[in-house]
């Protein structure tokens, strides 16, 4: 199944599995590196699976506003 907190949301909606999860995967694992924090987070995994279907995931530039625009730009695309 996944970790949860890796998951796309599109993964807790039983779509088939294609590329696009990986991509997302990569980009929560940017994120993290470049925050050293999730970009979601939650108590239960229904609730973070919830919140990613629900929510934007927020722009990494708000954790890091050095952060070149091209890697900001390239997070949220994986995002």
């Amino acid at each position: 199944m996944g970790t949860p907190e890796y998951m796309a949301p599109e993964q807790a909606t039983n779509t088939p599995p294609t590329p696009a999860f990986d991509v997302y995967a990569v980009g929560v694992i940017l994120y993290e590196l470049l925050t050293g924090a999730l970009p979601f987070t939650a108590m239960h995994t229904f609730e973070l699976l919830t919140l990613k279907l629900n929510r934007a995931a927020p722009s990494i530039d708000k954790r890091r506003p050095e952060l070149p625009p091209l890697l900001v730009d390239l997070v949220a695309d994986c995002l």
